[in-house]
C-alpha cells in the first residue's frame, strides 16, 4: 500500500522526453513514501491492518503523492490531470470514510448497544450469591501501594531505583488473596539501552495494610515490555509476528500462582465501521522469553484475572445507556431513559476466582449524585449483569463519588486532614449492598477504615468507621442492626448467621471507648471465639458477670474470630424481677439517654452538613475523588 506513494503519475515528462526528471520525481517519492510516510506508519504508529482501517494506510502515500504532484505541475506549468486524478481518489477515500464511520451510528440500536451480552437481573446480588469472605476485603487502596512499592525496590541492598521504576499496579488474585503486581520498568532509553531487560517485579498484599511489599527477582530479566525500545517494545514485538490485523486493544500485567510473569493481550477488531470494538483473541506472552499462547475469549487459564478490557468494557456500558432509544433521542428526543457511567470502573472480587468490573449508571443530567443501576461484568467474557437498584424502593443510593463526599464530611475524617482512596463496591456484605472506603492520612498509611450501607448512602447516618477493619466491621453490624430494626420494628438480621452460644465464661473483659464500654467474652465450648458485647446492652448484668457463668448469647456469625452479640443471658439472673418502681425509673433514664442521643445525632447531623456545604461551596456540586 505504501507503493502508491512512489508511482510517479505525470506521464507528460516521459512524452516530451524528459526520462531523467520523471526517474529522479520517482525516487523522491519512493524515498518520501517508503522512509518516511512507511517508516512513520509500519514502525510508530503499526496500524491495524483490516477493514476499514487500512483506508488509512492507503490514504496518506496518496496525499504525499499528490502533494507533490500538484508543486510539480504548478513549477512546470504541465497539465493538471495527474494531480487531478490523485485528488479525485482522496476525495472518494474521504467519502468512503465518512460513510464508514457514520453507519454504525444510524442504527445504533442493532449496531452498538447490543455488543454488551447483558441480562437484567430480578433481584441484586445480595439476594443470589455467596456471602463476602471478610478476609479477604480490600483493604489497601492504590495510592498506598504504590507508596510501598516504590520503597521496596531501594532496599535490600541493592538500589534498582537508579536503573528501574514501578510500573503500572495491577490488582489480581494471586495465591487466593488479592495484591498488586507491577513490573519494573526502564528509568528511560540509557537504562534500556544499558541492561539486558528488568530484574523483576513487585508484590503489594491489597487485604492487609500491614505487611510489607515484595520485591520478586526473577532468573532471568524480563525483556519484552510495553515501556521497550525498538524489537523489545511489547506492541511492535507483537506486531511483527503476525498480529498486524488486530488492534492491540488492552496490555495487562499478570502473575500466575507460581510468581511466573505474563502481558495478558486483548486483540479487537471493529464490527461496524470505525467503531464497535469486539475481542477476537486474548494473548499470554511470556516477557522473558517472547514466547506467545493464543486463547479465544472463554478459554484462558483460571488464574487470568482480566481477559476481557476494562475500558472495553466500560465503552459497551456507555453505548447501552446512550443509545437506549437510538442515536436521534439525544438531539431530537430530549435525552429520554438515556443513562451514562459514573465514577470509573471498580474492580470487586466476591468469593469466585475472577473479578467482575463494577460499572454505576446514573441519569445524563450533570449533578445528578444517586445510582440508578450497575453492572456486574464479566472480566472473562462478554457477558454482564444489570441491576435495577432504588427504583420503587424508598432507597437512596448514591454513587462513588457521592460516598466519598459523604465520608469526608466526617468529622474522623477531616480533623486530621485524611482523605479516602479507591472506594469499593461489595454487593453482598453481611447479606447488604455495602461501600467500603479506605481513609488515607498525608504519609500514605491506612488511618482508618469506613463501611457504608449502599441503600442509605444519601444519608449521614449509613457510615460506619473503625481505626481498623475488626473495629468498622463491628460498628457496621450495629449500624446494620439499627436501620433493619427501624425497617421491620425489630432488631433482625440474615437468619442463617443469627446463631446462639452458650456455655460457662472462660474469660469477660471491658474496655471503656467513647460510646460505653464494650465487653468481650470467651466460653469454655469455643475457645476460638471472642464474643463482642455493644454499648447499651444489659450493662448492669454484664457488669456482675464472673468466669464460669452460665451465659446464653445470640450473635451474628460471620466466620470471624470476634462476633458481635446481639441478645446476652446470664443464667444466675435470669429469674431476677423487677419492681414497678424500678421498671418505671429504668424507663425514664432510657427515655432520657434516648432524648440525649437523639440530641447528640441532631448536632452531629448539622456539622456533617456544614461540612459538607463547605465542600461542595469549594469544590463545586459534586466533589470527584481526585479533588
Amino acid at each position: 500500500m505504501v507503493l502508491l506513494g512512489t508511482i510517479n503519475p505525470n506521464f507528460q515528462q516521459l512524452k516530451d522526453g524528459n526520462v531523467g526528471r520523471y526517474i529522479g520525481m520517482t525516487i523522491l517519492r519512493a524515498f518520501v513514501s517508503l522512509m518516511l510516510v512507511g517508516l512513520v506508519q509500519f514502525y510508530f504508529v503499526l496500524p491495524a491492518m483490516y477493514w476499514p482501517k487500512y483506508l488509512w494506510v492507503i490514504f496518506f502515500p496518496i496525499l504525499w503523492n499528490c502533494i507533490i504532484t500538484w508543486i510539480e505541475i504548478m513549477d512546470d506549468n504541465d497539465t493538471i490531470v495527474p494531480a487531478g486524478v490523485l485528488t479525485v481518489i482522496l476525495a472518494i477515500l474521504l467519502v468512503v470514510s465518512m460513510v464508514v464511520g457514520i453507519s454504525p451510528y444510524t442504527n445504533t440500536e442493532a449496531n452498538l448497544r447490543p455488543l454488551m451480552n447483558i441480562k437484567i437481573a430480578d433481584n441484586l446480588p445480595s439476594e443470589q450469591q455467596d456471602k463476602l469472605d471478610l478476609n479477604h476485603i480490600l483493604s489497601v487502596p492504590p495510592e498506598m501501594a504504590s507508596w510501598k512499592a516504590n520503597k521496596v525496590i531501594s532496599g535490600g541492598g541493592k538500589n534498582y531505583g537508579a536503573f528501574f521504576q514501578v510500573g503500572t499496579l495491577e490488582l489480581q488474585k494471586i495465591q487466593g488473596r488479592q495484591m498488586y503486581a507491577a513490573p519494573l520498568i526502564y528509568n528511560g532509553f540509557m537504562a534500556w539501552w544499558r541492561s539486558d531487560g528488568t530484574p523483576g517485579f513487585v508484590l503489594v498484599d491489597a487485604e492487609d495494610p500491614n505487611l510489607d511489599a515484595r520485591l520478586v527477582i526473577l532468573d532471568q530479566p524480563m525483556k519484552y515490555l510495553p515501556e521497550g525500545n525498538f524489537g523489545d517494545n511489547l506492541e511492535r514485538y507483537l506486531y511483527n509476528r503476525g498480529y498486524s490485523d488486530y488492534t492491540q486493544y488492552e496490555q495487562v500485567f499478570e502473575v500466575n500462582d507460581s510468581l511466573r510473569p505474563y502481558y495478558v493481550v486483548t486483540l479487537t477488531k471493529f464490527s461496524s465501521g470505525f467503531t464497535g470494538e469486539v475481542v477476537e483473541k486474548v494473548l499470554l506472552v511470556d516477557p522473558i522469553t517472547g514466547s506467545i499462547q493464543s486463547f479465544v475469549p472463554g478459554t484462558t487459564p483460571q488464574w487470568v484475572d482480566r481477559a476481557f478490557p476494562r475500558a472495553l468494557a466500560t465503552q459497551y456500558a456507555e453505548w447501552w445507556g446512550q443509545y437506549i432509544h437510538g442515536w436521534w433521542n439525544q438531539f431530537i428526543g430530549g435525552s429520554k431513559d438515556v443513562l451514562k457511567p459514573v465514577g470509573g470502573v471498580i474492580l470487586v472480587y466476591g468469593n469466585s476466582e475472577h473479578p467482575d468490573f463494577f460499572i454505576q449508571m446514573t441519569s445524563h443530567t450533570e449533578n445528578d449524585q444517586s445510582l440508578v443501576g450497575y453492572f456486574l461484568f464479566n472480566s472473562h467474557l462478554n457477558e454482564a449483569m444489570y441491576y435495577v437498584i432504588g427504583a420503587g424502593t424508598g432507597k437512596s443510593y448514591g454513587h462513588s463519588a457521592s460516598v466519598e463526599t459523604l465520608v469526608e464530611a466526617r468529622e474522623e475524617v477531616t480533623t486530621p486532614k485524611f482523605h479516602t482512596s479507591f472506594i469499593t463496591y461489595y454487593p453482598n456484605l453481611y447479606g447488604e449492598p455495602t461501600w467500603v472506603v479506605p481513609i488515607i492520612s498525608p504519609n500514605h498509611l491506612v488511618e482508618k477504615i469506613a463501611f457504608v450501607h449502599a441503600p442509605n448512602s444519601q444519608a449521614s447516618n449509613a457510615v460506619a468507621i473503625g481505626n481498623n477493619k475488626t473495629e468498622a466491621l463491628s460498628a457496621y453490624l450495629e449500624l446494620l442492626a439499627r436501620v433493619r430494626s427501624e425497617s421491620i420494628g425489630k432488631v433482625p438480621t440474615d437468619q442463617a448467621n443469627l446463631m446462639v452460644a452458650s456455655g460457662p465464661v472462660s474469660r469477660i473483659g471491658m474496655v471503656p471507648l467513647t460510646d460505653g464500654i464494650r465487653y468481650f467474652i470467651e466460653l469454655n465450648d469455643m475457645p476460638n471465639r471472642i464474643f463482642q458485647v455493644p454499648p447499651g446492652t444489659t450493662p448492669g448484668i454484664l457488669a456482675m458477670t464472673r468466669e464460669k457463668d452460665i451465659v446464653r448469647l445470640q450473635y451474628l456469625d460471620t466466620k470471624e474470630g470476634v462476633l458481635s452479640v446481639q441478645q446476652f443471658i446470664n443464667t444466675r439472673y435470669a429469674n431476677l424481677t423487677v419492681s414497678p418502681e424500678q421498671k418505671t425509673y429504668d424507663e425514664q433514664v432510657t427515655e432520657q439517654r434516648g432524648t440525649e442521643k437523639d440530641k447528640a445525632e441532631y448536632l452531629e447531623l448539622l456539622k456533617n452538613q456544614k461540612r459538607l456545604d463547605e465542600l461542595r461551596k469549594k469544590f463545586g456540586e459534586t466533589v470527584t475523588p481526585d479533588k
